[in-house]
């Protein structure tokens, strides 16, 4: 071992012992030195820093005492860095709620040994009271913590940017909701003339010969059911926009769907002289998971927009199952020989309210509606739709959906599929499909009135008809006579048909009494308003059904004849097993 330039091989044993120790003490003093330089640089450095931040700089004890405070806290609260030590932070918090809670926060610290912020309101010297973060970080020596460093920000700007974004929020919501009352009234307005409308129509088409006069029924009809249609197009569109739009997942047959649409639309092409054909691509899955009404929607309106915009050529509807990122989704292809579009055309094409341009919207008519909702549902539904198109040669619109699991599902081809299949046009009513059941009808519209007591008396029923909620119930509950001076008519009633909007006593209500005195009669809505919230406060209210005007006759015979033969089949039970057990 040597010491500078000299050898302590020839120091006697107990001297080079003695300089051996005193070599470990001149390090160890050399390096406390080092170490205690460094760390008055690293203070000096953390003092520079927190005295030429604009947030606040401060120590304080385990009681809470200010130890240090950086210059900031002049402009932050008035305070001079020499009156902010000594004093406890507890004066600073103008509410005791909010110091207990944050002494709590600062107890977990001290505890756990690991920093945590929090936000508190801040009382400065003049009184006002700004809400600010404070970080807090313990400092730990020998393993226990002896003070608590921390960092106050002034977040007055932060509250207010956040005050702002939740009232904008709030307005939104609150345009939204005007907005989905506005055309939910809107809605409506228009849909209970339109019942009659249409209604009256279609008895006339079945009443008069060939001749001008059914000609103009038809077109009554016509004009009445794309009225409809428009109506529908800037709901749907609303209810996507607003985030109301719902989506239902059901098994059902691809084959069937795309037979049904190409059934539907071969009167409309065929009306134009153009062939519509169906090809299928190889086998499909009986089943898929998928919206069907909404998977019919946007093939109805991408099949009929082909038809539209075609003179002469064809339509096909062609589908397959494609493997899609690993996934199988069902791909089908509207394809037609139409007016085609040009690149620009194309990138406006799923705006709102927009067509190719100007001249195509005078040409074939439409709202430019139809083709934004269709790619908003083809999204919804884990799907898109993609266009090729050529001018003057026809357009190629692509949609995919997913299917969902295929796991077990057989994979079949069309023909086998659609004769399995369950689904299908369901067979007209017959005339005497209500015969000998009794209906309560309340509607407070006289041409409604009469529309629907004519095609419900015209299936066999018997109607009472009444022209509000009160009456319903009083009619319900035998309460009131048939008519002036003639006897009450205590037959139960089969059916109770409910419009929702009433005087005196809306439907809601009625139905809600009807329930609470014990009546079990099947009470079905009709009603005006489309939105699908309707449909669900309707069945929790009470109703077993819904039906949206304009009614449809063969929907509303249908559903009346299923509720009244489920209602006289259960009472027809209970009347047996009564007698059964000797009740008389």
């Amino acid at each position: 071992m040597t010491v500078g330039s000299h050898t302590l091989e020839r120091v006697p044993e107990q001297a080079r012992t003695s300089l051996e120790a005193v070599a470990a003490q001149v390090g160890g003093v050399i390096a406390r030195i080092t170490a205690q330089e460094a760390q008055k640089r690293n203070e000096l450095k953390y003092r520079l820093l927190a005295e030429n931040l604009k947030d606040v700089v401060f120590s304080m004890d385990l009681e809470g005492r200010v130890t240090y405070c950086s210059p900031a806290v002049r402009e932050f609260s008035g305070y001079d860095p020499a009156e902010a030590i000594g004093k406890n932070v507890r004066e600073f918090i103008p509410s005791d709620d909010e110091w207990r809670r944050a002494w709590a926060i600062v107890a977990q610290m001290v505890r756990d040994q690991v920093p945590a912020s929090t936000e508190v309101p801040y009382r400065r010297k003049d009184g006002s009271v700004i809400p600010v973060e404070i970080t807090g970080k313990p400092l730990v020596e020998d393993g226990r913590v002896v003070s608590i460093q921390c960092v106050m920000r002034d977040i007055s700007e932060r509250r207010r940017n956040e005050e702002e974004l939740r009232q904008a929020k709030l307005a939104a919501e609150a345009a939204s909701r005007a907005k989905s009352e506005f055309l939910t009234n809107i809605s409506h307005e228009i849909r209970t003339p339109m019942t009659a409308i249409l209604g009256f129509a279609e008895i006339l088409m079945g009443t008069l010969p060939e001749g001008e006069s059914l000609h103009a029924a038809r077109t009554i009809r016509r004009n009445g059911e794309h009225l409809m249609e428009i109506i529908n197009d800037i709901l749907d569109l609303s209810k996507i926009e607003a985030g109301r739009f719902e989506i239902r997942r059901d098994r059902c047959s691809p084959h069937q769907i795309l037979d049904d649409v190409v059934s539907l639309m071969r009167v409309r092409a065929s009306a134009k002289g153009l062939p519509l054909t169906l090809e299928f691509e190889g086998p499909l899955p009986a089943t898929i998971a998928t919206d069907p009404v909404r998977l019919r929607q946007i093939l109805i309106n991408l099949v009929g927009n082909a038809i539209k915009f075609t003179e002469a050529g064809e339509v096909r509807l062609r589908a397959r199952l494609i493997n899609h990122a690993g996934e199988p989704k069902l791909e089908c292809e509207v394809i037609d020989t139409g007016i085609g579009m040009s690149e620009e055309q194309v990138k406006r094409l799923f705006r709102p309210f927009t067509q190719g341009d100007a001249t195509t919207s005078r040409r074939f008519g439409g709202t430019g509606l139809g083709l934004t909702i269709s790619k908003r549902l083809a999204a919804m539904l884990d799907g898109d739709i993609a266009v090729q198109s050529v001018p003057g040669k026809g357009s190629t619109f692509r949609l995919t959906v997913a299917t969902g699991s295929l796991e077990g599902v057989p994979i079949v081809e069309a023909g086998e599929a659609i004769r399995a299949s369950p689904e299908g046009a369901a067979p007209l009513p017959s005339a005497e499909s209500l015969a000998g059941s009794r209906i309560l009808l309340a509607e407070d519209g006289p041409d409604n009135q009469r529309l629907i007591a004519y095609l419900l008396r015209k299936a066999g029923a018997d109607v009472v008809v009444v022209a509000n909620g009160q009456e319903a119930v009083e009619r319900a509950l035998v309460k009131s006579p048939r008519g002036e001076g003639e006897p009450v008519d205590v037959r139960p009633f089969d059916l109770i048909l409910m419009d929702l909007q009433m005087p005196v006593m809306d439907g809601y209500e009625a139905t809600r009494i009807l329930r609470q005195q014990g009546v079990d009669t099947p009470i079905v809505a009709l009603s005006a308003h489309a939105m699908v919230e309707m449909a669900q406060q309707c069945l929790a209210t009470g109703f077993d059904d819904y039906a949206s005007k304009p009614i449809d006759r063969a929907q509303l015979l249908t559903l009346a004849a299923k509720y009244v033969a489920r209602y006289r089949g259960g009472r027809a039970s209970g009347e047996a097993a009564a007698r059964a057990s000797g009740v008389d």
